[in-house]
């Protein structure tokens, strides 16, 4: 599980304790625990982008933000300029 999921998890389990609520994460990867959750064989999914609903419509996204992503582009060199996704 990639590091940001364990965090997701970890948040996750400490948001259902406080109400009362325990589940367990089981670690599986990206396209297997999409078709796992959107065939109803588990509950849910720790972290998805939010474009994953309308391409699994059975998946519906919990609107309460737990935690967020910031992207961070790190270059040596001093002139690189990022226009867009594609100028990476």
């Amino acid at each position: 599980m990639p590091p940001d999921q364990i965090v997701g998890a970890e948040i996750l389990k400490v948001i259902y304790a406080q109400a009362g609520i325990s589940i367990e994460v089981i670690p599986l990867s990206g396209k297997r625990s999409l078709l796992e959750s959107s065939q109803g064989r588990l509950d849910g999914e720790v972290n998805r982008i939010l474009e994953i609903g309308s391409i699994y419509p059975g998946l519906i996204r919990v609107p309460t933000a737990t935690n967020y992503i910031e992207q961070t582009i790190f270059s040596k060199d001093i002139t690189f300029r990022l226009n867009n996704c594609e100028s990476l």
